[in-house]
C-alpha cells in the first residue's frame, strides 16, 4: 500500500529534476506535506493543499525579504526556490535548535 510520503516523492523528484539535482533521501512528513533532501543539500517540501503551500510560501518569502536566520534563537531554513504549480518549496536544511512550525503575522486564538 502507497503512504502519503511514497505519493508525494514524484512530485519532489520533478521539482528536483527541474533544478539539475535529484532526490536523496525522505526527510519526514507532517499534515501538509513530505519533505525531502535533494543532492545540491537543500531540502524540497511538497505540499498537497494549495492553502498549506501558498501560507508556507508567504511565510518563507517574508523572512527572506527580511533577510532573517533566526526567530527567537531557533535557526530557521533560508528559501531556496518554490515551484506554484507543483507546490514544492525548496529550502536549506538546519540543525538543532530549530522550530520545526512558525508562524508570521497573525496568531492563533486557543479553541
Amino acid at each position: 500500500m502507497k503512504t502519503f510520503i511514497d505519493a508525494k516523492l514524484p512530485t519532489a523528484e520533478l521539482y528536483a529534476c527541474r533544478r539539475l539535482t535529484r532526490v536523496t533521501t525522505r526527510l519526514g512528513a507532517g499534515k501538509d506535506g513530505g519533505v525531502f533532501r535533494m543532492k545540491n543539500g537543500n531540502a524540497v517540501k511538497t505540499h498537497h493543499r494549495a492553502e498549506s503551500f501558498e501560507a508556507e510560501l508567504a511565510t518563507y518569502l517574508r523572512l527572506h525579504e527580511h533577510r532573517a536566520k533566526t526567530v527567537v534563537g531557533f535557526r530557521i531554513p533560508q528559501l531556496r526556490g518554490f515551484a506554484e504549480d507543483v507546490l514544492a518549496i525548496e529550502m536549506t536544511i538546519v540543525h538543532p535548535p530549530f522550530r520545526r512550525r512558525f508562524r508570521i503575522g497573525g496568531s492563533r486564538s486557543p479553541a
